[in-house]
């Protein structure tokens, strides 16, 4: 690779390597195609080109590969075998250990690759077979920038470095598992506003239906009976006209029918489209890094459908804003969490996460949130649930409405001052409950 040791730093390395020379290799393990571990002095000795270059040595034994490399059976077939030497082609980021049966070469550039050589020709490598006359590509010479590791005492530097490379190899499988995860919720979005384009098609086909049931109402009277399909004029424009039937059904049950399915497409279409247009919204801030929407106005990448009340001690609290968000604020809710709600009224959904133990002060400033955003008047006494949210159990295709198994309730009334060392974290005025 390049990024990672340097080819200045890979001559210190190969210095502190050579220092076990001559050590006896009796056991060799590839656990994956970018590492070797070699056992000899009572300790194993590592050698790593991928994903960043490293050699150290470590007292635990690697484990097994989970797939036997066929790598790992040459160098067993090669061991035991005296190390006599090592060799570091810095211009070219090579380190050669030379045994006593043959070579193996590491490779610190491009993907990064172990070879093993006898008498100078290429035997095997990690990537599989190779060409007898295998040979590194041609690097180019820049000037190498100064070593991160101490001349002196290299073997310590190089093992402090190490943390440094594993936190930025870390740092950038994060990143490809945020990329991934963000890939798939929009394929799941797309493919969400493709079935609601769908229903939202059939559901408006209602008003056709409801047409057609019309004309069969005023004909049903000479339509006969067990019928598959009737040729009826249009009430409007005088054109035939061919409406299916079912013949097993009488001509009164199948208008009914049809006048019951064309009042629930109705019904349903606000629904369908409020969805779809909340589905393409989320898409389109999904779409881009800064999370602005094309056309639409910025919305935070740590944005969440509820309100946001940050307190002392670390605490929070989470505020519905409809029967949607609640899913969202039971969602995001711990198992210890303190849920509450009004007795026999709507109101939101409020959760208080508390960092630590429990907290009188804000628990009434819950409940004062809580009150506030149901507009309960400041001289008017209240009933306000509470419960864990270990306790709730949401009831399913029935958002906003929970089930309590173990509750607490209290007689409470508005005090305003509770809210003195809240604020509400959010990105306008317009979210104030």
């Amino acid at each position: 690779m390049s990024s990672g040791i340097r080819s200045t730093e890979l001559r210190h390395l190969a210095a502190a390597w050579a220092s076990a020379c001559p050590m006896v290799v009796r056991e060799a393990r590839v656990p994956d195609a970018g590492r070797v571990l070699l056992h000899g002095d009572g300790r194993w000795w590592r050698l790593e080109v991928r994903p960043f270059p490293h050699m150290r040595w470590q007292d635990v034994p690697p484990p097994n590969p989970k797939r036997p490399l066929s790598f790992q059976g040459l160098l067993r077939a090669r061991l035991p075998a005296q190390l006599l030497g090592v060799e570091c082609l810095g211009d070219e980021r090579r380190v050669t250990l030379h045994f006593s049966t043959g070579t193996l070469e590491a490779w610190f550039f491009g993907r990064g690759r172990l070879v093993w050589r006898e008498d100078g020709e290429a035997v095997a490598s990690t990537d599989g077979p190779v060409a007898r006359d295998l040979a590194p590509p041609s690097q180019p010479t820049a000037s190498a920038p100064s070593s991160r590791l101490d001349p002196d005492d290299p073997w310590t530097s190089a093992n402090a470095l190490f943390p440094e490379l594993a936190a930025a190899e870390a740092a950038r499988r994060i990143t490809e598992e945020a990329a991934q995860l963000k890939r798939r919720r929009q394929t799941a979005l797309r493919r969400k506003i493709e079935a609601l384009e769908r229903d939202l098609a059939r559901a408006r086909g209602a008003t056709d239906l409801r047409d057609e049931t019309d004309l069969l109402a005023a004909y049903a009277h000479i339509v006969p009976h067990g019928a598959t399909q009737a040729e009826l004029a249009d009430l409007t424009t005088g054109a035939p006209r061919t409406v299916q039937l079912d013949p097993a059904r009488p001509i009164r049950a199948q208008i009914a029918a049809r006048y019951a399915r064309a009042a629930r497409l109705s019904a349903a279409t606000a629904d369908i489209e409020g969805r779809l247009t909340a589905a393409r919204e989320a898409l389109a801030a999904d779409a881009d890094v800064s999370g602005v929407a094309r056309g639409a106005k910025a919305v935070p990448a740590t944005a969440k459908p509820y309100w946001q009340w940050a307190g002392p001690r670390g605490a929070t609290i989470h505020v519905s804003r409809d029967r949607h968000s609640a899913t969202a604020v039971l969602r995001d809710a711990g198992p210890r969490d303190l849920w509450f709600h009004l007795r026999d009224r709507p109101s939101p959904h409020v959760v208080l996460r508390l960092a630590a133990r429990e907290d009188d002060a804000a628990v009434r400033a819950a409940i004062e949130i809580l009150l506030a955003t149901a507009r309960v008047p400041p001289d008017v006494d209240v009933v306000v649930q509470r419960a864990r949210r270990c306790d709730i159990r949401p009831i399913k295709g029935e958002p906003g409405k929970v089930r309590v198994d173990r509750e607490t309730t209290g007689l409470w009334r508005r005090t305003p001052e509770a809210l003195s060392a809240w604020h509400r974290q959010g990105e306008s005025a317009d979210d104030q409950p």
